[in-house]
């Protein structure tokens, strides 16, 4: 994961193998937030789904189709 994201001290992490997805959610150390994203492990395309919505986040919890 340091590879994919080497500014985000990484908590939690799931992986979706059906979709090749890898959910994660940690602290973004250039922005003092937490963030929560999703990497599709094929293309290593990130995106971030909570961008210092909340104070703390601890764990993540992908939702399966």
């Amino acid at each position: 994961m340091e590879i994919l994201q080497p500014d985000i001290w990484v908590t939690d992490d799931k992986i979706v193998t059906a979709s090749m997805e890898c959910f994660y959610d940690g602290k973004d150390l250039t922005k003092d937030a937490w963030v929560a994203g999703k990497i599709n492990l094929t293309s290593k395309i990130n995106t971030i789904l909570l961008d210092g919505d909340y104070p703390y986040l601890y764990q993540i919890f992908p939702i399966l189709n």
